[in-house]
């Protein structure tokens, strides 16, 4: 008996204690949110504190990315680099696998949560003076080297790519010095060395999905002089890129973001039947909060196919309202595209007709987008005349011929490039108070499309143009040369800030 109080007291010891260790309630994003006060405060041992609380509280990897990021900087604030440098490297493996579509810019700034601050100059200046101490710490340069991308100021990039050169140097299999030095490269422009870096890294460490990916990531952001130079590159990147996301989808099945990304350059190859193939795969695999935005990439490759009844299946579901206002935004919406992909606007008008099938405007539109698709030879217009007259109950005659304009009368045209290191899903001008759609088509990184300046802006010769992005960031240059022959570059310095 005495020996059962005895283990009854224990046990009874030790669920208290747990309780105790576990009595905080607060959720991680609460642990989060104070933690970055305590880091206002310098109050860095609090910040440590709540930090690995909040690893502790969540499985998202958008919170441990966020906090791996700031404790780091608690830790290298406090003097502790080799565990600022840990997780440094945890920050950077969460980013890679979750995240594959980011450009190397992007990465740096999703490894932390603010701009470099003055502690963080002084941080600089501490790491320095440890490194004149102890020339051989490579995790002190790993971190003053990231400190450097950080601060992104002009000549940082060389002096970052110097301090992971040494980092490797001193430590050869340090995989993530050799893949900060592929990200500082890639600043630089030296691509080949770049690639070089992380070939070394996945011959490290060659079961990891993620580098896979990060290869890939790097091959699309290769920035090109002109269309030419990609056009005569293109098969190339766009094999190299398939073979690195298949073999990342081969080591992670369940990650889901390497079918979208293999998914969009099927897309970009035009092997639709594959893009929808990996979109259905991404699908299945998407937590609830990113399966409505896989919906209608995957529609639009199935109006490439001539399956409108799956298109407007997938486009329903962005859109599963019936009221007045869905209605006149479908129609808006289909009426953006014609010039831009007659698909995508009869999928937008069936929708509506589906929706309220006695709408005058909706019949109207698809039928003039039918008739202009038979009269200029559409591949798809068969199948769309087929769906239309199903829809409608009657025949759609092919459309008038176009009238011929002149040489001089037709609208002059620009060159936008998108080197912002996302896929970007459209294009605008601003100009006196309107806005006119440029272009509607995807635009992926290091790529451009040559668009048709419409009225009024042919005639003005400064306006404003943003680019939106797949994450729903807009990039913009104000009071930009648009007279015929403008070449425009987008980079992610002209991200608009929230």
């Amino acid at each position: 008996m005495k020996h059962f109080y005895i283990l009854f007291l224990l046990t009874a010891s030790i669920l208290i204690v747990n309780c105790a260790d576990n009595k905080d309630p607060r959720s991680a994003e609460a642990h989060l949110e104070s933690a970055i006060l305590s880091l206002d405060v310098n109050d860095n041992d609090r910040a440590i504190s709540e930090l690995s609380m909040a690893l502790k509280k969540t499985s998202s990897y958008d919170l441990r990315r966020r906090a791996y990021g700031l404790r780091l900087l608690a830790y290298a604030r406090k003097g502790d680099y080799n565990k600022a440098a840990a997780d440094l490297y945890e920050t950077i493996k969460i980013i890679t696998f979750n995240m594959p579509q980011l450009s190397p810019r992007s990465v740096i700034s999703n490894i932390f949560e603010e701009k470099v601050d003055a502690r963080e100059e002084s941080l600089i200046t501490n790491l320095s003076l440890l490194i004149l101490q102890s020339p051989n710490n490579a995790a002190a340069y790993v971190l003053r080297g990231i400190m450097y991308l950080k601060r992104n100021n002009r000549g940082d990039n060389e002096k970052a790519t110097e301090d992971f050169g040494k980092a490797i140097q001193f430590n050869p299999k340090n995989i993530h010095a050799h893949i900060l030095r592929s990200w500082s490269l890639t600043y630089e422009g030296d691509h080949a060395k770049a690639i070089s870096h992380l070939n070394e890294a996945i011959r490290l460490q060659p079961k990891d999905a993620g580098l896979y990916a990060l290869r890939a990531n790097l091959h699309l952001n290769k920035e090109y002089e002109d269309d030419e130079h990609w056009e005569k590159e293109r098969d190339k990147v766009i094999d190299n890129v398939i073979a690195d996301f298949s073999e990342a989808i081969r080591l992670a099945p369940q990650n889901y973001k390497f079918y979208e990304m293999r998914g969009e350059i099927y897309f970009e190859k035009d092997d639709y039947s594959k893009a929808i193939a990996d979109y259905s795969e991404a699908i299945q695999r998407a937590d609830t909060g990113n399966i409505s935005r896989l919906y209608r990439p995957r529609g639009i490759l199935y109006a490439g196919e001539s399956d409108y009844d799956k298109a407007i299946a997938d486009f329903a579901l962005e859109y599963p309202n019936s009221d007045t206002a869905t209605i006149a935004k479908l129609i808006s919406n289909g009426q953006a595209f014609l010039n831009a992909n007659a698909n995508i606007s009869v999928v937008y008008f069936g929708l509506a007709l589906q929706r309220d099938s006695a709408n005058a405007v909706a019949q109207r539109e698809l039928r003039k987008v039918i008739g202009e698709a038979l009269r200029d030879k559409h591949k798809n217009a068969d199948a769309m005349k087929a769906f239309g007259e199903k829809l409608l109950g009657s025949e759609i005659a092919v459309a008038p011929a176009r009238r011929v304009a002149s040489t001089a009368s037709q609208s002059p045209h620009i060159t936008i490039v998108n080197n912002t290191g996302y896929l970007v899903k459209g294009a605008v001008a601003f100009y006196d108070d309107e806005v006119y759609l440029l272009s509607s088509d995807f635009i992926y990184s290091g790529q451009s499309v040559r668009v048709t300046l419409p009225h009024p802006i042919r005639f003005v010769n400064r306006c404003d143009i943003a680019l939106v992005d797949s994450d729903g960031d807009a990039y913009l240059k104000r009071n930009v040369l648009v007279t015929s022959g403008s070449r425009i570059v987008f980079t992610f310095n002209d991200i608009v800030d929230k």
